[in-house]
């Protein structure tokens, strides 16, 4: 991570990771904790809420190329599906705050309109992605006569945002379960969910 662009973002993202908000967020302490000037930050941004929605998109880009560029063409439908769901919890558990900070009001409050619609249209965009690569490993499970065929992305969608609730709620209960145990329960629940 070499660019001035880059360690801004980084900069951006360790402030929400340690602080977990964003009213505090100031282009000053983004820039010294960047090793760049101010009028660097502006030579990117116009703003501090441009910053902070090009930060979500980079970082959710980020992470979702981490879960996508996952090589499982050797593994079997399980092995694929477990590493997809412990891909998926690494970067959860890594980013809670993150995640906590997208899902309140907050961060809406900070944004104008222009900028919120960018973000969502990439985040249903990344969310597409997302499910059209559990779908191809769904699909391997349907080759190796696990379960039959599956016409529709919705079961897709509905494992999908039943792995990331799950795995939030693991974060947020983490002495009710093991990681391993409840990897395992999800696993089991999603091979109902296909059947």
């Amino acid at each position: 991570m070499n660019s001035k662009k880059d360690r801004i973002f980084q900069a951006v993202i360790d402030h929400l990771k340690n602080e977990g908000f964003l009213m505090n967020l100031t282009i000053a302490k983004i820039a010294k904790k960047a090793d760049v000037g101010k009028g660097t930050v502006y030579e990117y941004f116009n703003s501090k809420e441009e910053l902070i929605a090009e930060t979500i998109i980079y970082m959710l880009e980020k992470n979702n190329s981490r879960v996508l560029n996952l090589s499982n063409d050797s593994l079997n439908f399980k092995d694929s599906l477990l590493l997809f769901i412990n891909k998926t919890f690494e970067i959860l558990i890594e980013n809670t705050n993150i995640h906590t900070i997208l899902m309140s009001e907050e961060i809406y409050g900070l944004i104008n309109h222009q900028l919120k619609q960018k973000m969502m249209v990439k985040i249903m965009e990344l969310k597409k992605d997302y499910i059209q690569y559990l779908m191809s490993i769904i699909n391997k499970g349907v080759n190796e006569g696990k379960f039959n065929p599956i016409r529709d992305s919705f079961i897709a969608i509905s494992i999908s945002n039943l792995i990331v609730t799950n795995i939030m709620y693991f974060i947020n209960h983490k002495d009710e379960y093991q990681k391993d145990e409840f990897i395992d329960k999800m696993y089991q629940l999603i091979l109902k969910l296909v059947s």
